[in-house]
């Protein structure tokens, strides 16, 4: 549920192994900025993803800068992809658990 960021000199390969996380595994998310990576293998709507921590949720970016800031009913995100990681503010630390997809 944690995603990176890295800055590099010169174009390489990350290759990362290791065990998938479940979809729902907790993640824990502090009352500011964090970078919350997507733990689904489908894509699928962001607005129903954030949906148990919409009332503490303040903004939330993609790699591209596009946004779901729901105070400004602004959704130019449209769908959270797998392997995928999105910058995320929040008003209170929380324990985030993504919903199933239907």
């Amino acid at each position: 549920g944690k995603g990176y960021q890295i800055k590099m000199n010169n174009s390489d390969e990350l290759v990362i192994t290791g065990l998938k996380s479940a979809y729902n595994h907790p993640i824990s998310l502090s009352g500011s900025w964090n970078i919350l990576g997507y733990l689904h293998q489908y894509s699928a709507n962001i607005e129903t993803m954030l949906n148990p921590i919409e009332d503490n949720l303040v903004i939330i970016k993609d790699e591209n800068g596009d946004v779901y800031w729901p105070e400004y009913n602004l959704n130019n995100i449209g769908e959270m992809k797998s392997g995928e990681a999105y910058q995320i503010k929040i008003f209170n630390p929380s324990i985030f658990i993504y919903p199933d997809i239907d």
